[in-house]
């Protein structure tokens, strides 16, 4: 049974009440009933909530373990989903087993982070789809950690969001040494990135990629993305990629060598275009 929650809560006046006027969730805290109700719900969407700013507080985080799928759209101030910034995340990560295996956020236009990884714990350890559309101030999803923990990702989709430059940063790449010089996705099967002007690249650090289930890959509308990532990166089931109007490449050598190519191409057919109309 999945919950709606659009702009309002049809059975507690309270709770629609505090929605509308909070900028957190954190007055969930005070009230035993709505912590049971949505510590027991599995399936929860949330819309037109405009004054949220993070939806998810790190104090008040693990009512949220057993949702397994969280949709959030049109929510025009937030900018943070889960937050675990003030809490010590080793001690909350061993108390709580998650279990939300989709993720999806649309029309977000404020989302800075869907999580930052403090102390090196991500708790959606069981995610297997992702997908992000339409939340142009979003510049990139992972922290090379938090990739590395997304063990069970199967289907990630980035679709019109005008920041975005990357899709896992380097930021921690210095601090994690030469040992975690490798990122796995073993289940991630299908690769979407479509209408993303600004974006690069899959990775922009140093990292060695590895995509051993990957059967599906369309990059679509992406001008800038010169190449996957800065290190090797391994595809052995993926024959061609997508880049939509019924046209595909088929993998030349390695997979950042037919992205570089296909680029390449993209402006010399663009070239040659400009001069023609001249």
């Amino acid at each position: 049974m999945k919950s709606w929650l659009f702009g309002s809560f049809t059975h507690e006046y309270d709770f629609q009440l505090g929605f509308q006027t909070s900028e957190t969730l954190e007055w969930i805290k005070q009230d035993k009933c709505i912590q049971r109700y949505f510590t027991e719900e599995k399936h929860l969407t949330v819309e037109g909530f405009q004054r949220l700013l993070k939806l998810v507080p790190s104090n008040v985080v693990h009512i949220f373990q057993n949702l397994k799928e969280l949709t959030i759209k049109n929510c025009g101030s937030l900018v943070e989903v889960f937050e675990s910034h003030g809490v010590d995340a080793k001690e909350m990560h061993a108390m709580i087993q998650y279990k939300l295996e989709a993720l999806n956020l649309y029309f977000l236009p404020k989302l800075i982070h869907l999580w930052k990884n403090y102390g090196g714990v991500v708790a959606f350890q069981k995610l297997r789809i992702l997908k992000v559309h339409h939340c142009g101030n979003l510049c990139s999803l992972f922290s090379p950690s938090i990739a590395r923990s997304l063990v069970q990702l199967r289907h990630l989709r980035v679709h019109s969001c005008h920041m975005m430059e990357e899709i896992i940063t380097k930021e921690d790449e210095e601090s994690e040494g030469s040992n975690n010089a490798e990122i796995v996705f073993p289940l991630l099967n299908k690769l979407e990135f479509r209408y993303v002007p600004n974006l690069k690249c899959f990775c922009s650090g140093t990292f060695n990629i590895d995509l051993p289930s990957c059967e599906e890959m369309i990059i679509e509308k992406c001008p800038n993305m010169t190449t996957f990532c800065y290190g090797s990166v391994t595809t052995a089931k993926l024959p061609h990629i997508y880049k939509g109007s019924y046209e595909y490449i088929d993998i030349m050598g390695d997979l950042n060598m037919t992205i570089h190519h296909a680029n390449e191409s993209l402006k010399v057919h663009t070239f040659s275009i400009c001069n023609h109309i001249k």
